[in-house]
């Protein structure tokens, strides 16, 4: 009789921890957000190494966060501020325990990029490798004014147990800062322009480029005083090895170009770049190096040879092309 009894109980108990494992099941491997809230340490970190521009005194960076699940699926979306990119920033979220792809945006200013928000969340959980973060290029396909510094970050396949956890993103810098200066030219009255023409305005949730029509970004100046050179600042997204965004000078009042003077001129700024560091037996790290400051100093003659110095060293072009 006893035994009977024990069997019943365990007869009717056993729906109800079914259904307690299927909850629990559904939980883990669907929808991850509803589970438990915990929180989570986000460090972002900044690699010392990286040479790109000091941040400003005071200055605050715009933060989005991304955690996708193991099906791939969107589980949070959440943006912050921080003070200091290396800094750690404490986050209640909504995440059970489980392995997540982590993806941060920085400075992602709505004026200049336009980053998924996924409006529809958590309705709708789009999955990382349909998300592309864009350059927002207007009509004209000109990009005439600086750029925020960009970062971007990415750790995958981070397990979280059932505890405060912190996740460690380190940091990807992709806006770089040009700065031209010119001399030996004749003075005049006319505004002149730097222009850098390239594709780089889109890039995929590991960082990587993706499709994007071709734009310039342009920078002008002018002789100012009595000043005898010439002097402006660009801001461009990610220079990498391989690629080939074209640069030019030209008058934009007469409309000539004064470089390339020829066709042997090199314009893929990427190869003036790498050559300038190879006349010096250097290999540039377009990941690590973020600030150029450009000078081309033309020689005056009809043939209008000119010399250019990226960093302090020295390459020289002619109508035969490039010499280190």
């Amino acid at each position: 009789m006893m035994k009977k009894k024990r069997k019943n109980l365990i007869t009717g108990a056993l729906p109800l921890v079914l259904l307690y494992c299927s909850l629990l099941c559904s939980c883990v491997a669907e929808d991850l957000s509803d589970c438990r809230r915990q929180k989570l340490r986000v460090t972002l970190n900044l690699e010392t190494e990286t040479q790109g521009t000091p941040a400003r005194a005071g200055e605050t960076h715009a933060v989005t966060l991304y955690a996708y699940g193991e099906n791939g699926q969107c589980q949070l979306v959440q943006d912050f501020q921080v003070g200091d990119l290396n800094s750690t920033t404490t986050l209640e979220v909504d995440l059970a325990p489980g392995m997540y792809d982590f993806v941060a945006w920085v400075n992602h200013s709505g004026e200049s990029f336009e980053l998924p928000h996924y409006e529809q969340f958590p309705q709708v959980r789009p999955t990382k490798d349909v998300s592309v973060l864009y350059l927002k290029i207007p009509a004209s396909s000109v990009i005439d004014h600086e750029l925020p510094r960009l970062l971007h970050g990415s750790v995958s396949g981070k397990r979280l147990q059932d505890s405060d956890e912190e996740v460690s993103i380190p940091l990807v810098q992709n806006t770089n800062y040009i700065h031209f200066t010119v001399e030996g030219l004749e003075r005049t009255t006319d505004v002149y322009e730097f222009k850098v023409r390239d594709f780089n305005g889109a890039y995929t949730f590991d960082n990587e480029f993706t499709a994007c029509a071709p734009f310039s970004y342009v920078s002008t100046a002018w002789f100012a005083g009595g000043g005898k050179t010439l002097e402006s600042d660009m801001t461009v997204l990610r220079l990498e090895k391989g690629r080939s965004p074209e640069f030019l000078l030209r008058d934009r009042d007469t409309g000539k170009t004064l470089y390339p003077a020829s066709d042997t001129h090199e314009t893929n700024l990427v190869k003036l770049i790498e050559r300038a560091y190879e006349s010096q037996g250097k290999t540039i790290d377009f990941s690590r190096q973020h600030v150029f400051d450009i000078r081309m100093k033309f020689n005056g003659g009809v043939d209008m040879d000119v010399s250019i110095t990226i960093n302090g060293w020295e390459i020289t072009e002619d109508d035969t092309g490039l010499r280190p």
